[in-house]
């Protein structure tokens, strides 16, 4: 099966200058999409349409085709259908073409797939990127306003309501003309709601910044009779605190659970350290908090080999594992203006709590 992915990206960008091209996140806008592309399992081609000099070169450097996009259609108001059949091959049979926009930089590449397979298995003729986000919302008739609904209804209770996010456009190749990608057998595909940010205004743009360059946080404490439980108050507290929601890691064979109370961090057991580990693999966090007391060298080594790009942070620590730590914090006080005490390499930080 033949799928291309079609990207287009065109300079002339007036509410953000160069948005193609801006880095957000470490990268330019569109190296998301490309990436996106490139890495499914499904799509077998990919091409960037543009007038743009530097799109070409990263779409270039990326390994996708591209497309130099006619004057005629770089204008306000040409529609995208023009743009993608202008940019199929001819050269080769499709079975699907993809419209796949730059401005949606947080789509998962896990998504854009298992939303291809649901259109080859239902043989949809075009599925279009959505999200269900009901609201109570009003209309305009013969000049006045008037209400959507015809009964208030909290947001839970009401019907869905499906917006479209612009990542994605699933055609099968026979529907896609100049005029039109939709065909007559139509469905959409909920995305989740952090993968539906789409930048059009500079401030999209900035809560699209804020998701990519998300902190991944993970904490791993234990505590129980002999040890106390001090430490898991205070994990539960430094949770509190981010921005997103952290991964609380403990050891079933030190810590019952029930230590935690009534919580709606998400919890984590393990099964001893070759346990921890195997999960931080996959996680790829960018800040790892020790909350357990005594750490080793050969504990942090390990945590470090498989979390070689995250800090790592450890709290009342009086194990040797202190010197392979990012920091360490061994006496928080009420106080404020307490001294930075270094020892050897690390700092020690008297701080606020």
């Amino acid at each position: 099966m033949n799928i291309l992915a079609v990207i287009p990206a065109r300079a002339g960008s007036k509410g953000i200058p160069n948005k193609n091209i801006r880095i957000v996140g470490g990268h330019p806008l569109i190296y998301y999409a490309i990436k996106n592309a490139l890495d499914s399992k499904f799509i077998t081609d990919v091409i960037v349409t543009t007038d743009s000099d530097a799109v070409r070169i990263i779409a270039g450097q990326m390994g996708a085709m591209c497309k130099v996009r006619n004057p005629e259609l770089c204008g306000d108001a040409i529609t995208l259908d023009a743009v993608i059949a202008d940019a199929i091959p001819e050269n080769k049979y499709w079975d699907y073409i993809i419209t796949m926009q730059p401005t949606s930089p947080t789509l998962q590449v896990a998504t854009l797939d298992k939303a291809i397979e649901f259109a080859i298995k239902e043989e949809l003729d075009t599925v279009i990127s959505a999200i269900n986000s009901p609201h109570l919302s009003w209309g305009e008739k013969n000049g006045k306003k008037i209400p959507n609904y015809t009964e208030r209804l909290n947001r839970q209770y009401l019907p869905p309501c499906y917006m479209e996010t612009g990542a994605f456009v699933i055609s099968k190749r026979i529907v896609v003309t100049p005029k039109t990608r939709i065909g007559e057998n139509v469905d959409i595909f909920e995305v989740p709601e952090d993968e539906a940010q789409d930048v059009d205004t500079f401030e999209d743009l900035r809560s699209v910044a804020a998701t990519l360059e998300k902190q991944k946080v993970a904490i791993y404490v234990n505590g129980n009779n002999k040890r106390g439980i001090g430490h898991i108050y205070r994990a539960l507290e430094i949770a509190d605190e981010f921005y997103s929601k952290p991964h609380i890691y403990y050891d079933t064979n030190q810590t019952d659970p029930k230590v935690f109370g009534i919580t709606t961090h998400e919890l984590i057991p393990v099964n001893g350290i070759a346990d921890l580990f195997e999960r931080c693999k996959k996680e790829k966090y960018t800040v790892f908090i020790n909350d357990i007391l005594t750490t080793s060298i050969d504990y942090m080594i390990g945590l470090k080999s498989v979390l070689p790009d995250a800090k790592i942070i450890n709290f009342e620590d009086d194990g040797e594992g202190i010197l392979k730590a990012d920091l360490v914090f061994n006496a928080l006080y009420h106080e404020n203006d307490l001294p930075q005490v270094k020892a050897g390499e690390k700092y020690y930080i008297s701080g606020k709590t």
